[in-house]
């Protein structure tokens, strides 16, 4: 009996605290409390909404604080000059006690509203609860669309031993979580599998993701791709209405040439032994430069030196005349 009063009590209260509720009027909160001056929040259709009636301007409470959740429908309050409509959340004869955190569960348009929370005091004289308001909330749940594909996998071929790349990106609104399989219906023992439309999924780990405001992008990358890596690979999302959305691609893998292979493996180790062979000969050229010079410059000291002064015909009796004597050596 007593809780049956003390819940009564609380909504009477509670629907007292704010006179001629209005949504429509909360973006004017001048001259209000900042305990009753809405908090916006933002739901996310079938998402779950975590309030705290908890200030960041206040300490925690003691374990033993007894609070009060009230919830004033968007859908139920929206004329002027009517009392509000209001429902008690939690702490009522049939509902279990109220926590500090409330948490609204896969919310919908109808869990749009102001979610007001108390903390309830005993007075001295007896059990009359007095009611002190905490926080105030008002929450706003967008009806999104369901998150989207903008590109899925690729059917991509490529030659082995070279990289590749599928790549999957989604639109959402919300948060998501996307996840690579490649579809194996002959896995190994001791794999883990998921079973899905009468085909097996094996989960894959080497995927890069990366957020571009609401376009979530994954890529599932290769370095090096083997025989074994040709088939169908799935990038999947679950919706916020739990359904799997998927889509498929795949990667097919032929064999290289020998040559070409031989080139793209080996390209590092040909681009230094080209390099030697190029260093090599540019030493062989010098060396064979610096003999040829050193043999020119042998010869020329081996020659014997000959100093002669061409003959003077100036004579007059016809003779060779010259001014150094004739010595052979």
């Amino acid at each position: 009996m007593i809780i049956i009063v003390l819940s009564f009590l609380v909504s009477f209260i509670s629907s007292k605290e704010i006179p001629n509720f209005n949504l429509g009027s909360f973006e004017d909160t001048v001259g209000l409390a900042k305990e009753h001056i809405p908090k916006k929040v933002r739901g996310f259709l079938h998402q779950d909404v975590k309030l705290d009636c908890l200030r960041p301007d206040m300490e925690e409470m003691s374990s033993d604080t007894v609070y009060s959740w009230v919830f004033y429908p968007s859908s139920q309050n929206g004329a002027a000059g009517k009392e509000p409509v209001s429902y008690i959340l939690c702490g009522g004869s049939d509902l279990p006690p109220c926590n500090r955190k409330l948490i609204v569960e896969k919310v919908n348009s109808s869990s749009s509203g102001i979610y007001k929370c108390s903390v309830l005091t005993e007075k001295e004289s007896g059990h009359v609860m007095t009611s002190k308001p905490i926080v105030t909330y008002l929450l706003e749940v967008k009806a999104d669309h369901e998150p989207k594909f903008l590109e899925g996998p690729q059917m991509v071929n490529v030659y082995e031993d070279t990289s590749a790349t599928l790549v999957c990106k989604v639109q959402s609104e919300i948060p998501i979580i996307i996840k690579w399989f490649k579809r194996d219906n002959n896995p190994k023992v001791n794999v883990t599998v998921i079973h899905y439309n009468n085909n097996t999924y094996r989960p894959l780990k080497n995927v890069k993701e990366y957020a571009e405001g609401n376009t979530y992008v994954s890529e599932l990358v290769f370095n090096k791709v083997y025989k074994n890596d040709s088939g169908i690979y799935a990038c999947s999302f679950v919706s916020p209405t739990g359904q799997i959305i998927y889509k498929e691609g795949s990667i097919g893998v032929q064999q290289t040439l020998v040559i070409f292979s031989s080139l793209v493996q080996d390209k590092w180790e040909i681009f230094a032994a080209v390099l030697v062979v190029i260093i090599l000969v540019i030493v062989t050229v010098l060396c064979m430069v610096i003999l040829c010079l050193k043999k020119m410059w042998e010869k020329n000291d081996d020659q014997p030196l000959d100093i002669r002064r061409k003959p003077s015909k100036s004579d007059p009796d016809g003779n060779e005349t010259s001014e150094y004597e004739h010595v052979v050596l």
